[in-house]
C-alpha cells in the first residue's frame, strides 16, 4: 500500500488541512503489523530504496507496508483551476524545484548515466508517443447510442434462464415449519460447501470474533441469525467479523471479488448501507462498463428491512431499494418467501 502526499493534492486545500497533524504516517503509525517507511516521492533513488524495502517486508513478512511518499502537485489541477490564487510565487518556485523529471535529469547527467543529447532525444521520443495516442483518441469515433447498455452485466450469464434450475426444493427433514433465515442460512452453507472461493463477512456475522471461544458459547451468527454455525463448520478465514464500516465492507468485497474470491456479505440493515453508497454506485456497478467488459466483480450483497422488527423507527425500517433498481449494473432481488430467498440468494452466488 503506498500514500502519496503532495503539500497540495488536486483539491487547493493543504496537506495540514486535509490530513490532522498534517502528516498521514503519524495517523497511521500506531497500526500493529504495519511496516512504515516515508520517502521523498520526486527522487527517484530515495523512492526505489524505500519500494525495495517495503516490498521485501511484504514478502518476507507476508505482511503489509505502507509507503508515504511526498510529493508535489505541480502547476494547476485543472482547466478550471489557477494555482496563483491560492499559492504563493515562492511556493510554486520552491515546487518546481522539486520536479521529479528535472531532478532524474540532472542525477543522469551527473552520474555520467546520460548525455544532454540522449535526454533531449528521450524527451522528443516520449512526447511524439503521447502525441500520437491523443492524436489517435480524437480520431475514433464517437460510441454508438447502440453501445450504452453494453458490459453492464455479463454477456455470458443471463440469471433467469434454465441453466440454473439445478436444485431440488429445499428439504425440510422433520416437517418443522422453517422460516426465511432457516433457508438462507441453507443456502449459503450448502453454497460455501459447494464453492470454497466463497468467504462471508459483515457486522456481527460471525459466531465469535475470540476464535478461541468458539468451542464454548452457541455464536452469534449475525442479528437474524442467517450465518448461524458458519464460521464453526467453514473457518474464521472465510466467515468473519468486520468493522463497523459498510464502505469498507462493500470496497473489501469488490477486491476480493475481482481477485477471484465470491463473497458474500451482510450490510445489517438496509438503513446501514448509505455509507457505502459511492462503493456500490460509483465502484461496484460501474466496473465491467468503465472497463469495456475486461474486469468483473462478482459480489453479493445482502441486507434486509421490515420482518421481525417492531417499533425501527427511522434508522431500522428505511426502503430505499428504488435507488439501487435505477442503478444500471445491479441485479435486484427482493424474495417474497423463504423458498425464494433460498433459490434467489443461491441465484445470485452462482
Amino acid at each position: 500500500m503506498s500514500k502519496t502526499c503532495p503539500a497540495r493534492s488536486k483539491s487547493s486545500a493543504a496537506k495540514e488541512v486535509q490530513t490532522a497533524g498534517g502528516s498521514i504516517s503519524k495517523l497511521v503509525s500506531g497500526f500493529p503489523n504495519l511496516y512504515l517507511v516515508e520517502c521523498d516521492g520526486t527522487d527517484i533513488v530515495d523512492v526505489y530504496r524505500a519500494a525495495g524495502s517495503a516490498i521485501s517486508h511484504a514478502r518476507e513478512q507476508r505482511a503489509p507496508a505502507f509507503i508515504h511518499a511526498h510529493c508535489t502537485r505541480p502547476h494547476s489541477h485543472s482547466m478550471s483551476d489557477d494555482e496563483r490564487a491560492y499559492r504563493t510565487k515562492k511556493e510554486r518556485a520552491a515546487q518546481d524545484l522539486r520536479d521529479p523529471i528535472t531532478r532524474t535529469s540532472v542525477l543522469l547527467l551527473e552520474s555520467q548515466a546520460a548525455t544532454a543529447e540522449e535526454l533531449k532525444d528521450l524527451e522528443l521520443e516520449i512526447e511524439a508517443e503521447v502525441a500520437s495516442a491523443a492524436d489517435k483518441a480524437l480520431a475514433s469515433p464517437q460510441p454508438g447510442p447502440e453501445t450504452a447498455m453494453l458490459h453492464l452485466f455479463s454477456e455470458d450469464c443471463d440469471p433467469t434462464s434454465s441453466d440454473f434450475d439445478t436444485e431440488d426444493d429445499p428439504q425440510y427433514g422433520d416437517d418443522s415449519l422453517l422460516t426465511m433465515v432457516d433457508l438462507l442460512n441453507a443456502c449459503i452453507s450448502s453454497e460455501m460447501e459447494r464453492d470454497p472461493r466463497i468467504t462471508v463477512f459483515g457486522q456481527d456475522i460471525a459466531d465469535v470474533s475470540r476464535e478461541e471461544a468458539l468451542s464454548e458459547v452457541k455464536g452469534k451468527g449475525g442479528v437474524f441469525k442467517v450465518t448461524h454455525g458458519l464460521q464453526k463448520r467453514f473457518g474464521s478465514e472465510r466467515v468473519y467479523n468486520t468493522p463497523l464500516a459498510e464502505a469498507n465492507i462493500i470496497g473489501r468485497g469488490i477486491g476480493q471479488a475481482m481477485r477471484g474470491l465470491r463473497p458474500v456479505v451482510e450490510i445489517q440493515f438496509f438503513d446501514y448501507i448509505w455509507p457505502a453508497m459511492n462503493q456500490l454506485r460509483n465502484e461496484l456497478a460501474t466496473i465491467r462498463y468503465r472497463s469495456n467488459g475486461t474486469y468483473s466483480a462478482p459480489l453479493v450483497v445482502r441486507t434486509t428491512y421490515g420482518g421481525y422488527l417492531k417499533g425501527g423507527a427511522i434508522y431500522h425500517s428505511q426502503t430505499g431499494e428504488t435507488l439501487f433498481t435505477h442503478t444500471p449494473g445491479l441485479y435486484v432481488c427482493m424474495p417474497a418467501t423463504a423458498e425464494d430467498a433460498n433459490g434467489l440468494l443461491r441465484t445470485a452466488i452462482r
